[in-house]
């Protein structure tokens, strides 16, 4: 193989990885939110707006961390010289 196969396997192979284990982060950390929110609200159904407000934020912000993920597996994708 050619040192430019190797660059453009490598290249496929981590934008691969990060797309998975970031993804699959992400839906850990929702479902997280989600089933501590559940108990919460079970526990204490009197706040329930504050802590749905809570937990629609941070999960914002999960969704934030999966897009930013795509957007560095896309500059590694399609800004790769070697891949032509």
């Amino acid at each position: 193989m050619e040192n430019i196969e190797v660059v453009v396997s490598a290249s496929l192979q981590a934008v691969g990885l990060i797309v998975g284990i970031g993804s699959l982060g992400v839906a850990i950390s929702l479902g997280m939110i989600g089933s501590k929110a559940a108990t919460a609200i079970g526990r204490n159904p009197d706040v329930k707006n504050e802590i749905l407000q809570t937990s629609l934020i941070i999960g914002f912000m999960a969704f934030v961390v999966l897009i930013i993920i795509l957007l560095f597996a896309g500059i590694l994708l399609f800004a790769n010289p070697y891949l032509v």
